[in-house]
């Protein structure tokens, strides 16, 4: 199993390797997952998951992903003015709400699992 990276934050300082390392990090963990699955699916053994807790987990990381992708907007990351390409705009709108959406998915999977 590979190690996860450390992100060494210093108070009051934030450096875009921080971001890009914590995105990085995310993505990592996502592909992670995926691999877990994957081998659990095909894995005949006896099956004991918390399902409603990896859901509600999921449902967090795309709380914070949406939230981390909305406040980049608010800083002008990416720069999209006025002129913009149209199909541009619409991507990163359509981005934003997939991510939103996910959020109220995995909670709704979470909420009805009995």
């Amino acid at each position: 199993m590979s190690e996860t990276p450390e992100i060494t934050v210093v108070p009051g300082r934030v450096l875009g390797s921080d971001i890009e390392g914590q995105a990085d990090v995310l993505a990592d963990a996502g592909a992670r997952l995926a691999e877990l699955l994957t081998a659990f699916a095909t894995d005949p053994g006896p099956r004991s998951v918390d399902a409603i807790a990896v859901f509600r987990g999921l449902s967090r990381a795309a709380e914070s992903t949406a939230a981390a992708a909305a406040e980049m907007r608010r800083q002008g990351w990416p720069v999209l003015e006025d002129d913009a390409e149209p199909e541009a705009v619409a991507a990163w709108k359509g981005a934003l709400e997939g991510l939103k959406s996910a959020v109220g998915t995995f909670e709704w999977v979470a909420d009805g699992w009995i």
